[in-house]
């Protein structure tokens, strides 16, 4: 789905079951705006979003960085990724664009909800922060780091946040800094953790070496599908 910002391309995927056809109607249908690890638009990404429209959701995977711009390794991830870290507000407006586009493919009254992934995850969570109108946000083993707490008051919908005990890119120090914002913000909020579990869990086939920050946990993945399915399709 392409969609410029001042001028600028912007290339998302839109992902919908293929036996859908045209929506016509807003009857059991939830929007999900579902924005990838600093990676960009990947493989993981299409998986979730796949799992989510079998169930019967229109899955919209963001593209953050533009057109064309799809890191390859860690330091390119790095140098698209680190100037929208340090631009909370450029990334709220992309993701305002990126919702828009996705409401614009459903019928009138749909929910829509946020799921992200690591670097996905704080956009998602800013696009709350800035005063969507989202259903709710799930993010999973998220960056959860907030220059601007008071900024939570703005979230309308629920937060789920499922991650594991050994990430090492959201530690449970920063897990706590966020509890204390949304219990200040008065605003709802559910945190799964899991035990001994690492950043990237839910990527297939990632080795759980000592020396890796990064290892798949299969057992944690699956009940990640499961309270997704739950909380953003209301399944299960």
């Amino acid at each position: 789905m392409e969609y410029e910002i001042d001028g600028k391309p912007f290339s998302s995927e839109l992902v919908r079951a293929a036996s859908k056809g045209s929506l016509s109607s807003s009857e059991g249908v939830v929007g999900v705006l579902l924005t990838p690890d600093w990676t960009g638009i990947n493989e993981h990404a299409r998986l979730q979003a796949r799992k989510l429209a079998q169930q019967g959701a229109v899955v919209l995977i963001v593209d953050l960085y533009g057109r064309g711009i799809r890191p390859q390794d860690d330091s390119q991830a790095h140098a698209a990724s680190a100037p929208l870290l340090a631009d909370r507000m450029e990334v709220r407006r992309r993701m305002r664009a990126a919702l828009s586009a996705l409401q614009q493919q459903l019928p009138a009254g749909v929910p829509v909800k946020a799921l992200g992934f690591s670097f996905g995850a704080m956009a998602s969570l800013e696009l709350g922060r800035g005063g969507a109108a989202l259903s709710g946000v799930a993010v999973v083993w998220p960056v959860l780091h907030n220059p601007d707490a008071a900024s939570a008051r703005h979230i309308s919908g629920p937060v789920l946040v499922i991650q594991g005990t050994r990430d090492g890119f959201s530690t449970l120090a920063q897990v706590q800094s966020f509890a204390e914002e949304m219990d200040a913000a008065g605003r709802r909020y559910e945190i799964v953790l899991f035990g001994g579990v690492k950043h990237g869990f839910t990527i297939p086939g990632l080795p759980n070496r000592p020396d890796h920050p990064l290892a798949t946990d299969p057992a944690a993945s699956d009940a990640t599908d499961i309270r997704l399915l739950q909380f953003l399709l209301n399944k299960g």
